[in-house]
């Protein structure tokens, strides 16, 4: 058996993301030395105020499923990996101008293998579009 102490630590690389205007967003993943052998992280988004399926729709896999769980293989060697998220639709503020909302994904520390994690958490923000109002109609002739 391993000793803990002696295992790579893994992170996400920032603890805090925010989409973009495409409503996207990475998320990245390191491990802070080489490892020799695999390692295997699971990571979980979960709703805060931004609610999957409404503002967020999960992690962009190979095929048209999208997944609020995904799971990260560090081939020995690696060190950085990257996982794309996917926004649902655009959402439009208020007239107090607020309407930004967050999500989070986390480490499984139960699940992970082959490494320890310190830090388990990076927060996303779903950020807002100003609202779109149509334009002012002409004022009238005189008469």
């Amino acid at each position: 058996l391993q000793d803990a102490t002696n295992l790579p630590i893994i992170s996400f690389t920032e603890s805090d993301v925010t989409m973009n205007e495409r409503l996207e967003a990475q998320l990245e993943l390191q491990l802070n030395t080489r490892s020799n052998k695999p390692v295997v992280a699971r990571v979980d988004l979960i709703d805060g105020s931004a609610k999957h399926g409404r503002d967020y729709n999960g992690f962009k896999t190979p095929t048209r499923n999208v997944e609020r769980t995904q799971t990260v293989v560090f081939a020995p060697g690696e060190t950085r990996k990257s996982l794309p998220i996917i926004g649902g639709r655009t959402r439009y503020a208020s007239r107090s101008g607020s309407c930004n909302s967050i999500f989070m994904a986390r480490i499984d520390a139960m699940t992970l293998q082959g490494a320890r994690v310190v830090s388990d958490r990076s927060h996303s923000t779903v950020p807002c579009s100003p609202e779109v109002r149509p334009p002012m109609p002409p004022p009238p002739p005189p008469a």
